[in-house]
């Protein structure tokens, strides 16, 4: 009897264990958020570098570690981003993707195809000023804020600081200096020169870097800085000076030609030292991109903004993760590109402080257009012309052709 009553107490106790346990396990499952797949905060980025690509789904995997509503990562490049958005994406007035992380200069065609949620009420003046503050016009229109700034990562000039100090010359500040060194280059068996022209958004912003220094701007093409522009295209061309190859690189290309040694300067961007840290084969430098008349410093880089109202609020907790100095700071860290907040940090140790702070203190943003996309194809579809042409270029009908084609573009839009 006296067994039977210790086995009845233990089983008993397993009984009251096992509720106890049952209880603890139903009050977690209902305190839980039951995360259904369809509810994820569907984020596209234009990222193609394999390093920054980790850096952004790193950063997704680490909200998600806490998040009540997952986020999940979507990659593409800026001419899939186009065709996916021109071709309807947010038309009937919802949005396939929540958030966008894209170039600035797409920001006002989003917002004229009324792809972009108004963020006005979430940039206030407090989140401004975190910011620097000359890098906001792409995003706003009328007043109103439909994205803000993530990454800053201006074009710059890379050169062979092995073979420039071989040859002793001297780093070219203007295009002046450049010409002066032509002679000097012309042996190596080298391109002296690249820079991508495969891309449309590639080639457009060197271009209008270029009218910049002239002190020219998008709708001056055909006057006598633009003009000037264009023959100096033609010059280099016609001296071989670059690569027939530009045609069919883009940025990633160019780099890797670069660190190769068959382009002994490029201009390209800044994030792309941390694709030499880990293939350049000799030592290299960067200054700022030579100037024509004019320095000219342009910001470039990609903004956040988001595109669903039904999930607007849960897609604004993660832009505030986005955008936490922390993970700001680590995206400058893992890209090497300038920081957006005046309280961030330049990682890299090629700028120097000078250069740097003008970057941060005096770029401006491009003078987008809702019609960026057409006027984009307006400027590559003429100067792939004028770097692919085998007869005699008339440099002024170039200039004319496109002068008519982005005034076109932009009163057609």
């Amino acid at each position: 009897m006296k067994i039977e009553k210790y086995l009845y107490a233990l089983l008993g106790i397993i009984v009251l264990i096992l509720a106890s346990v049952w209880v603890r396990e139903s009050v977690h499952v209902e305190n839980q958020t039951i995360k259904n797949p369809e509810e994820k905060i569907k984020v596209v980025a234009t990222y193609e570098q394999i390093n920054q690509q980790k850096t952004i789904k790193k950063l997704i995997e680490k909200y998600n570690e806490e998040a009540e509503v997952e986020a999940e990562i979507i990659f593409m490049s800026e001419e899939e981003l186009k065709n996916v958005i021109f071709a309807g994406e947010g038309k009937d007035g919802k949005s396939k993707v929540d958030m966008i992380i894209c170039n600035s200069v797409l920001i006002p065609s989003l917002i004229d195809l009324n792809i972009l949620q108004d963020i006005s009420g979430y940039v206030t003046t407090e989140v401004k000023e975190r910011f620097y503050d000359n890098i906001w016009s792409n995003n706003m229109s009328d007043g109103k804020y439909y994205s803000i700034p993530f990454t800053s990562d201006p074009y710059v000039l890379y050169y062979n600081s092995f073979l420039m100090d071989k040859l002793s010359l001297k780093i070219p500040e203007t295009w002046g200096d450049y010409e002066k060194n032509v002679q000097k280059i012309s042996d190596l068996g080298s391109s002296y020169f690249g820079f991508a022209a495969k891309e449309a958004e590639d080639l457009t912003i060197l271009y209008l870097h270029w009218l910049a220094t002239t002190g020219a701007s998008i709708r001056e093409t055909n006057s006598d800085y633009g003009i000037h522009v264009l023959d100096m295209l033609v010059d280099i061309k016609e001296r071989g000076l670059i690569s027939p190859n530009i045609i069919s690189w883009n940025k990633h290309d160019l780099t890797r030609a670069f660190s190769d040694g068959r382009v002994f300067m490029m201009i390209n961007t800044l994030s792309m030292t941390s694709v030499l840290e880990k293939t350049g084969h000799f030592p290299y430098n960067i200054k700022e991109i030579p100037y024509d008349r004019k320095k000219a410093f342009i910001y470039h880089g990609e903004t956040l903004c988001i595109s669903s109202k039904e999930k607007y609020t849960a897609t604004v907790k993660l832009m505030d993760f986005m955008l936490k100095e922390e993970n700001l700071d680590t995206v400058c860290e893992e890209f090497q590109t300038l920081p957006v907040i005046k309280s961030g940090k330049y990682h890299g140790t090629l700028l120097e402080d000078d250069l740097k702070e003008q970057m941060l203190n005096n770029a401006v943003c491009l003078n987008s257009f809702s019609s960026w996309p057409r006027i984009s194809d307006a400027v590559w579809d003429e100067i792939y012309h004028v770097l692919i042409s085998d007869e005699d270029v008339l440099v002024k009908k170039s200039a004319d052709n496109l002068s008519d084609k982005i005034r076109t573009a932009i009163i057609e839009q």
